[in-house]
């Protein structure tokens, strides 16, 4: 069982859709540092249409997190900052609950990423264009890899490389990408439950105002 951890289905374009009522919304995002694996909460306007947030159209990624014990929770969020400007990157190595944690500048390259993951049962990938860039196998538990070290640190290599030519900019871009999910790391978090507002220890919405 610990090589088939995860327990979800293919997604689909309309597991990137948050619908929202109105014209424009305010909405939280996560700032992402260069220096500390912290965020702090700011503020984005994000534009409607046909129902929908239009988020591409924002200098944002959007932060997914799919429950993969089964299936049954999801939360959405904003990132930016630190973080890849381009492209999306998924992983099952999301601190502490390791659930499917995916981020990216499109729902499309988000969708392709999330699925790779789900079908190689656990690891880290990185798409562009449609293409994947990069990819880390983590079949155990979605989390270890059951390979020889010197392939292990191969790979890992290759995939920091890829998402770092995607933007990232920390000196643990791995560690950094990880603990957008740490429910217990300032400030503004994400976990399968929701956005969470560490510091009140509180889940608060991602919509804030409506107009």
């Amino acid at each position: 069982r610990y090589y088939h951890s995860v327990n979800l289905k293919p997604l689909t374009d309309t597991d990137f859709e948050i619908s929202a009522e109105g014209t424009t919304v305010e909405c939280r995002v996560m700032e992402m540092s260069t220096q500390t694996t912290f965020t702090e909460e700011g503020k984005i306007e994000v534009p409607i249409a046909l129902g929908l947030l239009d988020w591409e159209k924002r200098d944002v990624a959007m932060v997914a997190v799919f429950d993969r014990y089964t299936g049954t929770y999801r939360a959405y969020g904003f990132a930016r900052g630190a973080c890849i400007k381009k492209g999306a990157v998924a992983t099952t190595y999301a601190h502490d609950h390791h659930n499917l944690l995916v981020l990216g500048h499109t729902a499309a390259d988000m969708l392709k990423a999330a699925n790779r993951v789900i079908e190689l049962q656990g690891g880290m990938v990185a798409v562009l264009d449609g293409e994947v860039k990069g990819e880390m196998h983590l079949p155990v538990a979605g989390i270890l890899s059951d390979q020889p070290l010197k392939k292990v640190a191969s790979d890992m290599k290759k995939f920091r490389t890829v998402i770092e030519e995607f933007g990232w900019e920390h000196h643990n871009p791995i560690m950094s990408l990880g603990t957008l999910s740490l429910p217990v790391s300032p400030a503004l978090k994400i976990s399968d439950q929701g956005l969470i507002d560490v510091r009140a220890g509180k889940i608060v919405p991602l919509i804030i105002n409506k107009n």
